[in-house]
């Protein structure tokens, strides 16, 4: 069994599922199993490591000798699963040589008619669970792959590389991956996460986000003396959603750059509502508007007879990382590099979504997304593949030895 397949048959099993109702950090305890075991790992490897109350481990590598003037990059994963599958008692199941043929489950068939991804690793050894937990490929499919790097690097001196840092964040899945996160002990110049995604994906650009929340004040009265007096919160609410034109920006119905706005929740009754939405777009200008739009609908409804007044309160999440990404495009072109020297052609598409690299590249370190393998995560349908993690952590190690090997960058 290889060192790398070891690691996540080892981490998978680890509980480490992230909750977004809590309060604290990290979300949930039993994420701190996985960060103590890293860093007991990586003190076993000789390798400097702090294991931080805020909820992360931080591991600098030293460069090689003659390399230690080379810029220092970071490359991070993820611990935590997703709260929307189970992910305690995982029990990983290994297929090798897949035929691309169903797969047999517990209870479920994980079959290429409704996955058409998986016959992408025909001939691969498949990971699943046994289909009652997730599988948690999504991020210890990463957090193993730099582990083992860890672990090469250390073992063969041969591999000449600059200052790296590592490190292993929690709640990625429930929006808090860099809450409390201090980038500035990284001490990096660029940064890379190696998060999810079918092999060859290479990312930087993902949406701008913001939430909304609207919260409607109705008054309520009997409704046989209603006439003239009653403001119906909820109806309030319903009335704005379907003038939003809900029907053509919906995540379902949208692809691509294609933005969206997304009701995640709605509640209330006459007295009282709340609505909360998503909005995501790759184009600051155009997630700007939908969001004058929605502030000009409610706007409407609060001018028109017997409607309950609505408040419109606006957090904004995230930026595109590519706004950052951009000026430093070496970052970009190394990592090309790296996925070409082994054979694999880059994938190069915007993220429907938003990564821990966001943020750090908004913070100052420009950090695009590596691909793991695998598909349908944050289900029990998850998958990855042992052949295209192998192949990631060749890039990442063709990566580091051309940060080394290129000397000082621009």
């Amino acid at each position: 069994m290889s060192q790398l397949l070891e690691r996540f048959l080892r981490y998978a099993k680890v509980h480490t599922t992230s909750d977004p109702n809590s309060p604290t950090k990290p979300s949930t305890s039993c994420q701190w199993d996985l960060l103590r075991l890293l860093h007991s790992e990586l003190e076993a490897l000789q390798i400097p490591a702090t294991c931080y109350d805020a909820g992360y481990v931080i591991a600098q590598i030293p460069a090689t000798a003659g390399y230690e003037k080379v810029p220092r990059i970071a490359l991070l994963a993820h611990v935590d699963t997703s709260p929307e599958a189970p992910g305690e008692k995982v029990s990983p199941c290994l297929h090798p040589n897949y035929d691309g043929k169903p797969i047999q489950l517990k209870g479920s068939i994980l079959s290429p008619s409704d996955y058409p991804d998986l016959l992408r690793y025909v001939g691969h050894t498949l990971i699943t669970s046994d289909g009652t937990t997730l599988l948690g490929a999504d991020d210890k499919a990463g957090v193993a792959i730099l582990m083992t790097l860890a672990a090469e690097l250390q073992s063969k001196p041969e591999l000449a590389h600059g200052p790296i840092a590592l490190a292993f964040t929690t709640d990625e899945e429930v929006g808090r991956g860099l809450e409390s996160f201090d980038e500035s002990q990284l001490q990096a110049t660029y940064a890379y996460t190696i998060d999810g995604g079918l092999e060859g994906e290479f990312e930087y650009e993902c949406f701008h986000a913001a939430s909304v929340r609207i919260t409607a004040t109705g008054h309520n009265v009997h409704p046989g003396s209603a006439y003239h007096t009653m403001r119906h919160a909820l109806q309030s609410l319903i009335k704005l959603d379907y003038r939003l034109g809900y029907t053509h920006e919906r995540p379902e119905v949208t692809q691509g750059r294609e933005g969206f706005l997304h009701l995640c929740h709605m509640a209330g009754d006459v007295s009282s509502a709340t609505a909360e939405y998503i909005i995501r777009d790759h184009d600051r200008q155009l997630l700007e508007e939908r969001i004058a739009c929605i502030r000009e609908v409610a706007q409407q409804i609060n001018e028109e007879p017997h409607a309950a007044q609505l408040a419109v309160e606006v957090s904004y999440q995230y930026r595109n990382m590519y706004d950052y990404i951009a000026p430093h495009p070496e970052v970009i072109e190394h990592a090309v590099a790296a996925y070409e020297a082994v054979g694999v052609k880059p994938i190069i598409q915007p993220i429907r979504g938003g990564t821990d690299g966001a943020v750090l590249s908004e913070r100052g370190i420009p950090c695009p997304n590596i691909f793991t393998s695998g598909g349908n995560f944050h289900s029990i349908h998850e998958y990855c593949s042992l052949d295209a993690m192998e192949r990631c952590l060749a890039i990442v190690t063709q990566l580091v030895r051309r940060y080394a090997t290129s000397g000082a960058l621009e």
